[in-house]
Formats: C-alpha cells, structure tokens, sequence
C-alpha cells in the first residue's frame, strides 16, 4: 500500500512488421509514487525519431494511479528520420513517402495552459497521392513554432509539370489561431 510503482521496458532491433522495417524500436513505461513517464524511440535508415511524456501523478495507497491532468511534459526530437519507413502507416491514401526529417518540437501543459515550442524541417521528401493523381518530390519545409505563433517557410514541391513554393504564419492564443496569412 506505499511506495508503489511499475516499470515496463520494450525494445527490438531490426524489427519488420508487413512491410514496416525498423533498425531499432524501443519503448518504455513508468510511474512512480509521484511521476508517470514515456520515452520511445524508432530508428531506420540511419536515423531516428525520440518522443518522450511525463506527467505528475498521485499513486501512494490507490489501486490506480491520479494523473495530473493539468500537467504535462512531452517532446519529439528526430535526425534524419526517413519517412519511408512510416510507409505502411498511410497506405491507401500515399501511394509513396520519402524524405528526411529532423525536429526538435516541445509541448507542455501548464495549469492547463498549453505551450508548444520547436522547429522541424523536412528534406529531399517525395509525395504520391493516388486520389490527386500527382507524384511531389524535392518538398523541403521549415517549421517554427512559439508560444504565440506557427511559421511555415521555405516549403518548395515539384511536380510533373511545374514546381511551388509557399510560406504561412499564424498567430496563437494557447492553441487557438487568431490571425493567419499565407
């Protein structure tokens, strides 16, 4: 009835699910009396993608544990992530995905106000939707968000008879948009 907790770790390396292939994929679970956390990680084609949550929480003599749900931590860092291997995932409606990801993104929830903060960029990525009947490919992007504001910038695509280029910026209050252009 005191001083409870729970730990539960996965992890695999080179692991192939139907056509979803991973050189490592790791994951891990776990509360103490005061704290529940989560760390992920999943590498393929020489990079990776981390997520990590943790929250405050009450456990002591409860069968289950109180989350504090107006408390919150979580991060997603990447390097050279390749998105061909979340492939499997969007089947169906991408018919091909490719490219290169890094991001360092931060969120948290604050006595219940959210915050989010980061920058993720995109490279050398290609598109197929079969429902366009269109193959994108050299999409690049730069992502930037603070705490008042989302700025997409540099986005570039070609496709078979042209190429595009686009940019967009949002103003926020907690997750809200106030303001927009593009």
């Amino acid at each position: 009835g005191e001083d409870a907790r729970f730990s539960l770790e996965l992890a695999s390396k080179r692991i192939a699910v139907d056509r979803l292939i991973l050189n490592e994929l790791r994951a891990r679970v776990s509360a103490s009396e005061d704290e529940l956390t989560l760390e992920a990680r999943i590498a393929g084609e020489g990079g990776h993608a981390d997520v990590s949550a943790s929250t405050a929480m009450r456990w002591k003599d409860h069968l289950l544990p109180a989350l504090d749900r107006q408390q919150l931590r979580g991060a997603f860092t990447a390097r050279d992530f390749p998105l061909a291997s979340l492939s499997p995932l969007v089947e169906g409606s991408v018919s091909e995905l490719a490219g290169k990801l890094d991001a360092n993104l931060r969120a948290e929830l604050e006595s219940g106000q959210p915050r989010l903060s980061g920058q993720a960029s995109l490279r050398d990525g290609v598109l197929q939707l079969p429902s366009v009947g269109q193959r994108f490919s050299d999409i690049g992007a730069k992502l930037t968000i603070a705490p008042d504001r989302v700025r997409i910038e540099q986005v570039t695509a070609r496709g078979l008879s042209g190429g595009l280029e686009a940019e967009a910026e949002a103003e926020l209050i907690g997750l809200k948009p106030v303001a927009a252009r593009a």
